[in-house]
């Protein structure tokens, strides 16, 4: 067996602890997933603690539990062969960026982090944006609903502006506005994200004209390919706005614009 899904259970109090267990000696289990599990910070530290002896394991989804901070500081200092991490929704705090940070700093092989629905802030954002100015392996980040900020958004857009690995990054529900989502797309038109998903932000129909002058004319050093602007309070003059920018774009590939105004 090289994938468990176990989604949806109760491993609660000891099962957690058993899971741990059985990696400790396991040699063939790839991917284990552990979505919504009532899982704690105990189970999590457990868990965390196993992957110091266990070298197989390479993807852990553990969203949608209450592993915490000590339960997340486990499993990031010790998942060093991980390379796909998902800890979202977990009530982790902004002071373990800093031990996510060295994760994607220092892990060699990490090449996607699922953080979504935990409170990064601008302070935990600082840390991110740390890593980010390093050569490292990552190329997805999602950070969605993380109350990140405008002045967040800001450095984080910064901090990729001249980023060359980053390709994926999810920034979906974090109350973006025009005036962050101008950094984006200047940082978009610099650094090699091919994959954007920002709905379910405010960025109305100014943010599109910016996005189609920057981003979607034919001269723009994009990377971009695919974009999600679903929700994002979109009326017909943003849409007008975007149907001209690509007419002659030859990049963008798939588009969402669900669930606006026009």
């Amino acid at each position: 067996v090289t994938e468990g899904s176990f989604r949806v259970n109760n491993f609660s109090g000891d099962g957690g602890i058993i899971l741990a267990r059985i990696l400790l000696n396991n040699k063939s289990l790839e991917t284990l997933i552990l979505q919504e599990n009532h899982l704690g910070e105990d189970a999590g530290d457990k868990i965390g603690t196993a992957l110091i002896q266990n070298t197989t394991l390479k993807k852990l989804v553990i969203s949608d539990n209450k592993i915490r901070n000590k339960g997340a500081r486990s499993i990031i200092e010790n998942g060093s062969n991980l390379i796909s991490i998902n800890l979202s929704d977990n009530d982790i705090s902004p002071e373990v960026c800093y031990e996510l940070k060295n994760l994607i700093e220092y892990n060699k092989v990490l090449k996607e982090i699922i953080w979504s629905g935990n409170y990064v802030g601008f302070k935990g954002v600082n840390f991110i944006v740390e890593a980010l100015n390093q050569k490292t392996k990552l190329k997805s980040l999602s950070l969605r609903n993380t109350s990140i900020g405008k002045k967040g958004i800001r450095d984080l857009a910064m901090g990729l502006i001249d980023n060359n690995f980053l390709e994926i990054l999810d920034l979906s529900s974090n109350s973006i506005v025009y005036q962050s989502f101008v950094y984006l797309c200047d940082s978009l038109n610099t650094n090699k994200i091919r994959v954007f998903r920002c709905r379910n932000n405010l960025l109305g129909d100014d943010s599109m004209k910016y996005f189609a002058e920057i981003i979607l004319n034919k001269n723009s050093k994009s990377s971009l390919t695919s974009f999600d602007f679903s929700s994002c309070k979109i009326y017909d003059q943003g849409f007008i706005y975007l149907l001209n920018g690509l007419v002659n774009n030859t990049k963008i590939n798939w588009i969402n614009l669900r669930d606006n105004y026009f």
